[in-house]
């Protein structure tokens, strides 16, 4: 955590141990080393951070975070945060998420809730990208 208190000071990572019945634990399929290491693999895997920037506005233009992975009793689930002001890309995006899912062996669900691309106009000065820039520099 030491390593981005100054780029995400806010960063939290939670560690919950939701079931708390040894009977019931002891129901529960266990994973073996293997799914374990695959899991691992993945979330090594899946890509993160900024991906590209915008040529015209020297921006980022597509980036993604891993929010939230959850293991539950029959599956693992991982959200995952892609933006881009480019839908192209976010449609290229789940397709490289989903191969790499199929290479580890796992059974892909995609849920794309795709935010609205912005591809800016930078023609006019008084585009609001040229008016957001001027007041961060000044």
């Amino acid at each position: 955590k030491a390593e981005l208190s100054v780029s995400d000071s806010q960063i939290s990572i939670d560690v919950k141990e939701e079931l708390s019945s040894s009977a019931v634990k002891a129901e529960l399929k266990i994973l073996t080393i293997e799914d374990t290491r695959k899991i691992a693999q993945m979330m090594v895997l899946i890509p993160d951070g900024v991906h590209s920037k915008c040529l015209h506005t020297g921006g980022v233009q597509s980036s993604s975070c891993v929010s939230l992975a959850e293991l539950k009793e029959t599956h693992m689930f991982v959200h995952l945060m892609a933006r881009s002001t480019v839908l192209t890309w976010m449609r290229y995006f789940s397709k490289k998420l989903c191969a790499l899912g199929s290479i580890l062996g796992a059974q892909n669900k995609t849920w794309v809730r795709y935010f609205p691309s912005w591809e800016p106009t930078t023609a006019s000065q008084n585009h609001l990208l040229a008016r957001v820039q001027d007041a961060y520099k000044s």
